[in-house]
């Protein structure tokens, strides 16, 4: 606030009044000058309004970089206890770059303790980062020297990464934070993709849930889920791979697109047993099984061709 300039005017006018004749001595007039020089200084060193001129110690003029070394408080009369030198009612609009060497902390306020789902976070959000322009909203984390990394929103509104060094942009992905990666209690085809060929539910390569089943999908029927195993570039080695038509092949990934399973090697099986022999129905249509009559002790590989059953008599050798 201003020095009241009362006081001293008061002490002038006693002192110096204009229907006193008399002499002025230098006493009288030393003792005013020094009552002004104290006034003047006490109202420098005093004054709240007063900033100091940088490197001169002095009160600063309007185009002078100048500095205060008190807590300066906008808006209000009382200080908020943070510790702050800058506080500010009602916000802060700056119009450029804002340096802060330390710590910068963003209080967000929610007034009945309610979880993010139950309140408006808008409301009450700590920080806020507008795009501008119809441009992605986006933070830089820089290490001097070292690279520039950003995470933000792009213009599709999904939350992404930029790799500075390859400018690489993918969507956030989450790398040992915790050992369990979670979405949202809803089913979808589209849960986690890997790649996508097009934007929609069917070309991609990636995971997702329908009806209570686990979706494995693939964009083309010329892709395929291939299953390996090995420990290192020499052991690793497909196990089984399901091609896009729907054919199984183990230990080859030769389709000879006419078997819908396709074996490079033995295989063993057993067989069905029950007293008597099966019915068409239990064979199914143009399909072949083996079954065991529990009465004879006869072993017989049945098929049902087309309605008609036919067998084969499996002999002791």
């Amino acid at each position: 606030m201003a020095a009241d300039p009362t006081e001293i005017k008061g002490l002038i006018d006693s002192n110096l009044p204009d229907n006193t004749q008399r002499d002025n001595k230098a006493g009288v007039v030393r003792t005013l000058l020094k009552l002004v020089v104290d006034w003047v200084t006490l109202a420098v060193n005093t004054n709240l309004g007063t900033w100091f001129k940088v490197g001169g110690g002095v009160a600063g003029a309007n185009t002078d970089a100048a500095y205060r070394t008190g807590t300066t408080i906008f808006g209000r009369a009382t200080d908020d206890g943070t510790g702050a030198k800058l506080q500010a009612e009602g916000g802060a609009s700056i119009r450029g770059a804002l340096n802060s060497w330390g710590r910068t902390i963003a209080n967000t306020f929610t007034p009945n303790g309610n979880a993010m789902s139950a309140l408006d976070p808008a409301a009450y959000e700590g920080l806020l980062i507008n795009g501008s322009n119809g441009g992605p909203t986006y933070m830089a984390f820089h290490r001097p020297g070292q690279v520039i990394q950003y995470l933000g929103v792009d213009t599709d509104n999904k939350l992404k990464f930029r790799d500075y060094v390859t400018t690489y942009v993918g969507d956030v992905h989450v790398n040992g934070l915790t050992a369990v990666i979670r979405t949202i209690g809803t089913q979808a085809k589209r849960k986690l993709v890997f790649y996508q060929a097009a934007d929609n539910d069917h070309q991609f390569f990636g995971i997702g849930m329908i009806s209570s089943q686990m979706v494995y999908q693939v964009p083309t029927t010329v892709d395929a889920h291939v299953f390996m195993c090995g420990s290192s570039p020499a052991t690793s080695a497909e196990l089984m791979r399901i091609v896009g038509t729907g054919a199984i092949l183990m230990g080859t990934s030769t389709n000879n697109n006419t078997d819908r399973l396709q074996v490079e090697g033995s295989i063993s099986q057993g067989w069905r047993t029950k007293a008597g022999w099966p019915t068409s129905a239990e064979i199914g249509l143009n399909k072949a099984v083996i079954y065991k009559d529990s009465s004879s002790g006869e072993l017989r590989l049945w098929a049902n061709d087309g309605g008609t059953r036919k067998s084969i008599l499996l002999s002791a050798t």
